[in-house]
Parts: C-alpha cells; structure tokens; sequence
C-alpha cells in the first residue's frame, strides 16, 4: 500500500510541474536580481560569452572573464566598458576584469579561482570547441581529447573551484552551455556531439548532489542547449529541410534566452523549445524511427561542409 502512495505522490508530483510550466506561459514572476553579483564567465574573449558579459554587465553584475585569447577579452572589456561611459572610470573598469586562463589546466583554474578571493555568484561554464568534422576514424587524437577538456572535463575544476563557497553561503547558480547536440548524436562531429552528452549528465548529476545538500532553492543550476548558433564556430553548417522550424540560430536571440533562464532561475532552457520534441520523440520511438526523423530533417548531412571558425592569432 505504501508503494501505491509513494506512486501516487510521485505522478501528482510530475502533473503539478507540467501545470507550473504551462502558467509560465502566462506569468514567470519576478526575475532576481544580480545588481552588484560576481558572474565569472568561460570564453568571454569572443562568441556567446562577449555577449554574456555585455548582457548580464548591463544588469548591474561584475563579470569576470576567462579566456585563452587576450585580444578577445580586452575588445569585450572594451566593449563592456563603452556601455558606462558616464561611470568613474574605476567602476567602469570594475565592470568587467579578465584572467587569461587556460581551463583545461586545473593548476590553473585553482590557482587563478585563489586570485579572484571572493565568492563567485554566477558561474557560467560556457567555453567549447569543435575540431574539423571528419569520419571518426580521420579525427585527430589531440583534437578529440580536447575537445573533451574544454567541451566538460574543465567543468569539474570550475565547479570544483567555486561550488564550495556557494554552499558556504548558502545561494548561487550555475550554467552550463551544452548542445541540443547532446541529445543526439551528429554525424562528423563525434567527439563534439559525445562531450555535449557528458556535459549534460555532468550537470544532471550536479544538480541532483546539490539537491540531495539540502540546496535544492538556495543554489540553482540552468541547463543551456542551444541548437546551431551562428558565432563563426559552425560556419559552413548546411541549413536542415525544416529550416522555418529550426534555423541556425541568432547568438543574440540566444543569449536573450540564456539571460531569461538565469534571472528566472530556469532548470532548462531548449532553444529552440521545438528541439525538446524531438529530444522526446527519439526515446518513444525505434532506433530506426529515429534514423528516419534525422535523415528526414537532413541532419546526416548537417556538418558535411562544416568548417568552422578561423584560430586565432
């Protein structure tokens, strides 16, 4: 009999968070603030991380940015710093402060996460490559493993690195930018798509540690996966046969519903939403339904032209 309630709870449990997504339809409630908040952001120096920090600066937080590309990070503190021109030029500067910080290190992450000596509201895993899509058997060796050290492995030493202060304090959020291509898998792109798997179990398994702390409304955690976004890191990808449904994505639009996910404190945030239906579709139907719905949408032949974007000097 017990069981029977405990199922009984659980279905009601499920029915009531399907009634709550559908009145955020019609009311999300007050977004948080992050006036005055610290978010330190991975690969601020270009892409959706630029954007990040002018998106979440504007709001009133202190951005720290990492990177490996100096000349990325001081064009967004640039940038950043344009948006208060009529600030003191000391809390202009305060705005937005960079590290040159090779994330696949974690000497370095510690060390550097040491430097910063305060806590760390926000933390926004955002950093990721892809190499030149190739069948598997022609991808570089080097390439696959770093993929998997900036794409997820860094994750650990970030979280690692400012997890523990948050649970001192008792509040924070984290994010991790992942890929709709961690719901399927992409042909070419093997090693990409399998580190955006991991990074989505990563934080899967985080949130439910921090749960299971006792953090459950106190440090929140935001899943971002966005698909095809256009920054130059899949330049050369092929448009799908449903492009009207799912076009390569604005990285404008995309950071708008990243900054959405934050201030409401956001589980998931799928972009677009249609790719959840897919995501849904591929465990409800066979293996070889699923073949037919990506080979239908043309995603087999997504990536062939991919060539991704130019390295930086």
């Amino acid at each position: 009999m017990q069981v029977v309630i405990e199922l009984l709870v659980m279905v009601f449990q499920v029915l009531l968070e399907y009634f709550k997504s559908f009145c955020r339809l019609f009311y999300r409630g007050k977004p948080k603030s992050i006036e005055g908040q610290v978010v330190l952001v991975t690969g601020a120096g270009s892409g959706l991380g630029r954007l990040l920090s002018l998106k979440l600066a504007i709001k009133g937080a202190k951005i720290i940015g990492w990177d490996i590309n100096e000349d990325g990070l001081k064009e967004t503190q640039n940038l950043v710093a344009a948006l208060f021109e009529d600030t003191a030029e000391t809390a202009k500067n305060d705005r937005f402060t960079y590290a040159i910080v090779d994330i696949t290190d974690r000497h370095q992450v510690y060390a550097e996460a040491e430097k910063i000596g305060k806590a760390v509201d926000i933390l926004i895993n955002n950093a990721g490559i892809v190499t030149k899509n190739s069948f598997l058997c022609e991808k570089d060796d080097i390439g696959i493993v770093k993929t998997f050290e900036v794409n997820v492995i860094s994750h650990f030493w970030t979280v690692k690195s400012f997890l523990p202060k948050m649970m001192e304090q008792n509040r924070g959020h984290i994010v991790t930018i992942a890929s709709v291509a961690g719901f399927g898998g992409s042909p070419r792109l093997t090693d990409y798509s399998a580190s955006k798997f991991a990074a989505i179990g990563f934080h899967e398994s985080l949130v439910f540690e921090l749960r299971g702390q006792g953090f459950k409304d106190t440090i929140f955690g935001t899943l971002v996966c966005p698909y095809v976004v256009d920054t130059g890191m899949f330049q050369g990808t092929s448009k799908n046969k449903m492009d009207f449904l799912m076009p390569i994505l604005k990285p404008e639009y995309v950071v708008s519903k990243i900054e959405e996910g934050i201030l409401y404190n956001y589980s998931n945030v799928i972009i677009p939403k249609l790719c959840s239906t897919f995501a849904t579709a591929k465990f409800l139907t066979t293996a070889e339904g699923w073949a037919a719905i990506v080979e239908g949408m043309g995603g087999h032949n997504l990536f062939k032209d991919l060539v991704g974007r130019k390295k930086e000097k």
